[in-house]
């Protein structure tokens, strides 16, 4: 099967050897030798580039005399034909830009074709996993999809339109220019999530982040689509966590169905106001970026995504750019700056939850670090936003006093209890956007919730 448009491809090469000034506006639609089916065009279109690079004549006698033998075009005709491919462009009814363009959906026709037949090779080998097999698919038609994405470069007067349209967006919603997280002390500090973040939250087992995740993801999906990654939990415990929530009871004494009568009645009659949320909750272990962003894509053609959330990034795998023997820094590097790219694609911001390293534990001041981020620098260096989750009164209770300690010292450990009783920091380690904060949150672990204060 032959999939080409050898007629566009010589009227492109024609109406830049006619005016050599057409290139750049080919050039900056995307047209790259690899595109044209023929090799002789392929070779015309790199002398093309090579001459106007370098500074030198682009005629053609002149691009005749510098391909010559090597490309075959003495079988065409040499420099002759070249001027019959500029004499004829000037009698084109289509700009140059058009007819590369159209170019290049042709080159991208016969990729389709060859992953088609690519993978109808790997589906009827039966030594190939089934999954693996899917995963190659997704990632070809990803990567098929992303050569029409590619964006060049913006002008000044055109980024300066966006950001006094978004600056007057902010001024109608009021107060919060990013998305509002439903909670004051966020929304008054941070301004919200801002779109095209990736904001990294991070902190020790027992910290609650996956709760201040659903929480803000909870809010979000009243009015707009919400799409959670949740690698760790599958989609029946993230309901549970938020039908309890809801209905105000203990999440343990309703997973375990040791509640009454009346709080089953109470949690299904509550429990109904969740089902018109937009949120959509994707439970796949191990998911790569590739196959996040294909998820992402689906959704967006029901509604704009205006949140992702993926609990927790040391769960995702790579995909694969720097090979299987790559170490696991190498791996969250590529998944944390796949997962800032999907930000901006999306232009909606990305809530990461992230673990922390066992270095917290020994210290006196359990207070997180930028340091202590798990597997890789690169989490710092990706993230627009840093946060860690901490509660004193988690470590407070594993830190009781034995039997027959000094009164004085029981009486410290009990106002220090009291103190951070159902107490949370959110500590702003880094923000791009503005000076480091800690913010004062509420949380009530029996209905793994968090609130504001006061």
């Amino acid at each position: 099967m032959q999939v080409a448009a050898v007629e566009s491809e010589q009227a492109v090469l024609g109406a830049v050897l006619a005016k050599a000034d057409r290139y750049w506006d080919c050039a900056q639609a995307g047209l790259r030798a690899r595109h044209f089916s023929c090799d002789l065009h392929a070779q015309l279109w790199q002398g093309i580039e090579g001459a106007l690079h370098s500074g030198l004549p682009l005629t053609p006698t002149a691009l005749a005399q510098r391909l010559g033998v090597r490309a075959g075009l003495e079988a065409m005709g040499g420099a002759a034909w070249l001027v019959r491919l500029a004499t004829g462009a000037a009698g084109m009814m289509a700009s140059a830009r058009d007819h590369a363009l159209l170019v290049m959906d042709w080159a991208r026709r016969r990729d389709m074709v060859a992953l088609a037949q690519a993978l109808l090779s790997e589906a009827q080998d039966p030594a190939l996993p089934t999954k693996e097999v899917l995963d190659a698919a997704e990632a070809g038609l990803l990567a098929l999809r992303g050569q029409d994405e590619a964006r060049g470069p913006v002008t000044l007067a055109a980024a300066t339109e966006a950001a006094l349209a978004a600056a007057e967006r902010a001024f109608q919603r009021g107060a919060v220019p990013g998305v509002a997280s439903g909670l004051a002390a966020i929304d008054r500090s941070l301004g919200g999530l801002a779109d095209s973040d990736l904001v990294v939250l991070a902190g020790r087992p027992g910290m609650g982040k996956s709760a201040l995740a659903a929480t803000i993801a909870q809010h979000v999906a009243r009015e707009s689509q919400v799409a959670l990654f949740s690698l760790e939990m599958s989609a029946l415990q993230v309901a549970s966590r938020l039908v309890a929530a809801q209905a105000q009871l203990d999440l343990a004494r309703l997973q375990r169905g040791e509640i009454t009568a009346a709080e089953l009645r109470q949690a299904m009659a509550r429990g109904q106001a969740l089902k018109p949320l937009h949120l959509a909750i994707d439970e796949t272990p191990l998911i790569r970026p590739a196959q996040m962003r294909a998820r992402l894509k689906l959704l967006a053609q029901r509604a704009p995504v205006r949140l992702v959330v993926v609990d927790y990034l040391q769960l995702m795998q790579g995909d694969g750019r720097y090979g299987r023997e790559a170490s696991r820094v190498l791996e969250v590097a590529e998944i944390t700056a796949a997962l800032k790219a999907l930000a901006r694609e999306f232009e909606a911001p990305v809530l990461a939850l992230s673990q922390l390293s066992r270095a917290v534990e020994g210290r006196e001041d359990k207070r997180p670090l930028l340091a202590d981020l798990r597997d890789s620098g690169a989490i710092e260096q990706d993230a627009d936003q840093v946060w860690f989750l901490y509660r004193d009164e988690y470590y407070a209770r594993r830190e009781e006093p034995p039997a027959g300690a000094a009164g004085e010292r029981v009486q410290r450990w009990q106002a220090r209890l009291r103190q951070g009783a159902g107490q949370a920091e959110l500590i702003v380690a880094k923000n791009r956007h503005g000076p480091e904060a800690v913010l004062k949150l509420r949380f009530e672990a029996r209905l793994a919730r968090f609130g504001d204060v006061g």
